[in-house]
């Protein structure tokens, strides 16, 4: 992996005063990321992970120890807690040169 990061979300915690607990960004200088969901989503609300696509914002509901994985340079952004703490491990992955196979 190129980062390893553990993601902790409160309930009443905001960023920069938006409504998302992480705003809407990509992954730069990464090809995949996968996002491993440590909490039961029974002990918290909200904390949706969300995707822009082909113009469409759609959110993942991720089960507890569920595996989420996607292009790291789509649009996503995480949003607010309303209850309890979200509990993630975050996994970025590097593009991948193999000599011989071209660029």
């Amino acid at each position: 992996p190129r980062t390893i990061e553990l993601l902790n979300y409160s309930s009443g915690a905001q960023h920069a005063g938006a409504a998302l607990s992480l705003g809407w960004h990509t992954d730069e200088q990464s090809a995949v990321t996968a996002l491993l969901l440590l909490s039961d989503p029974a002990n918290f609300s909200g904390g949706e992970l969300y995707h822009l696509a082909h113009g469409q914002m759609h959110a993942a509901h991720a089960r507890q120890h569920e595996l989420l994985v996607y292009r790291s340079h789509t649009p996503h952004a995480v949003g607010a807690l309303t209850a309890g703490t979200r509990l993630a491990v975050a996994l970025e992955f590097w593009h991948v040169h193999v000599p011989g196979e071209g660029v």
